[in-house]
């Protein structure tokens, strides 16, 4: 087990990573977690640009990928609400704001309070 988590060791952490600019940042990790790895698989990408380059990173690396752009919801809120749903649905345990630009708002930021970096 790992310390104060309740995960057995075997089990990779599954993280999603969340996007916009130019994937830097999703390129370190998708070079230091490469599929297979014993300690975390990216499980997914979301970006809020279209055409963003950190999309198309984690796309070329075989990760989904999914766009979830502001202008297609009504609110922040219920951007982030469509955020929350796919992050559930692949089952992420930790998110990781990889040169996210935008503001958070409560629906992401509880539904993974202490499990965002």
């Amino acid at each position: 087990m790992i310390s104060g988590t309740g995960r057995a060791a075997a089990c990779p952490l599954r993280v999603a990573v969340l996007a916009s600019g130019r994937g830097s940042n999703v390129q370190a990790l998708l070079t230091a977690f490469p599929a297979g790895h014993p300690l975390a698989q990216i499980v997914c990408a979301i970006g809020n640009r279209p055409g963003s380059p950190a999309l198309k990173r984690a796309g070329e690396a075989g990760v989904p990928t999914h766009l979830i752009a502001r202008g297609h919801y009504p609110s922040r809120p219920a951007q982030d609400m469509a955020i929350v749903e796919v992050l559930r649905r692949v089952d992420t345990e930790l998110a990781v704001l990889a040169g996210y630009d935008q503001i958070l708002t409560a629906p992401l930021l509880d539904a993974f309070a202490g499990r965002m970096i």
